[in-house]
């Protein structure tokens, strides 16, 4: 069993997603930090998860997608417009993904928060989602 709170995840980070801000019509300076933060949308959230198995996306275009749409499902959370069947989509995504996605289910899982004040509200499923994509791989003796 793989703790979310043990794990080593090498940094993984959004780049200048060109594509996705074409794909989406966003406007983008070069000062943006942050991209999915910036860009994270409840409304659209929908429209994201659609557009994750286009054939011109790159795993590049797919991380930053993924960081997109995880930020749109914690503003959905909280504005309480997130479905099942949002959530069950990301879920498998990621489940599926699970190597590209590490360092987003493991950034969303707070590691080092110790009490609810210190996580976002979505952190809770994120670690149900950790222990569903790595606490089930097969253990060597």
């Amino acid at each position: 069993m793989v703790s979310f709170r043990d794990a080593v995840v090498p940094d993984r980070f959004v780049g200048s997603p060109v594509t996705l801000e074409a794909m989406f019509g966003f406007n983008t300076n070069p000062y943006t930090q942050d991209w999915e933060l910036e860009h994270a949308d409840a409304s659209r959230l929908s429209e994201f998860l659609a557009a994750y198995n286009a054939p011109a996306l790159t795993d590049d275009d797919r991380f930053a997608l993924m960081a997109l749409c995880v930020a749109s499902a914690h503003d959905a959370l909280d504005s309480g417009t997130l479905t099942d069947d949002q959530w069950s989509r990301i879920c498998s995504i990621l489940i599926a993904n699970r190597t590209l996605h590490a360092f987003t289910i493991h950034d969303w899982c707070c590691p080092d928060a110790t009490c609810e004040d210190e996580m976002h509200t979505l952190t809770p499923r994120m670690r149900d989602v950790w222990a569903a994509a790595f606490d089930s791989e097969p253990r060597g003796t």
